[in-house]
């Protein structure tokens, strides 16, 4: 199903279970990360996740991070539209409704709560545009040079995720 270009949470988190289970953590890693892409708020994925990469040495992601990664980019996305149109209502129905203190004070709310998920929604485009990588080797080398003749420079344990900088 996943050579055919399926992509569920179901499929990836079993596919990332059945890897964990012969031993390629790198492999297993990689499923949940792909799972948790499209379930952000599954506990499981998160659990299976979280336990796999304190097995290769990866801390757990803090609160900051879950906070982060709670709403997928389409939820946000629909989160932030909903709040600029409340905004906008709310902005000119002051023409037609009495000017008074509550009507201020959520208008005042929505224009920050609208800030902050635009910025909240920026930063997650940002972070979707960055190419990241799951090391799947053990251990993966980098040469100081583009050939095999070159020295390792530094190794790369299985299960790191990375973010590419450039390719060549």
């Amino acid at each position: 199903l996943i050579d055919q270009g399926v992509k569920n949470k179901v499929l990836f988190y079993n596919q990332g279970n059945a890897y964990f289970r012969t031993q390629k953590l790198g492999k297993a890693i990689l499923c949940y990360e792909r799972a948790l892409r499209l379930a952000p708020r599954d506990e499981d994925i998160r659990y299976n996740l979280d336990f796999v990469n304190s097995t290769v040495g990866v801390p757990a992601a803090g609160f900051l991070s879950r906070l982060f990664y709670f709403l997928n980019l389409n939820e946000l996305s629909v989160c932030a539209s909903v709040i600029l149109y409340l905004f906008i209502i709310i902005l000119f129905g002051r023409r037609f409704i009495d000017q008074n203190r509550i009507l201020r004070y959520t208008r005042l709310s929505l224009g920050l709560l609208l800030f902050v998920t635009a910025i909240w929604l920026f930063a997650r485009i940002q972070d979707n545009t960055k190419r990241y990588a799951i090391v799947t080797s053990s251990p993966a080398e980098a040469r100081n040079g583009p050939g095999e003749e070159y020295s390792v420079g530094f190794t790369v344990p299985e299960g790191k995720k990375v973010k590419i900088l450039a390719e060549k």
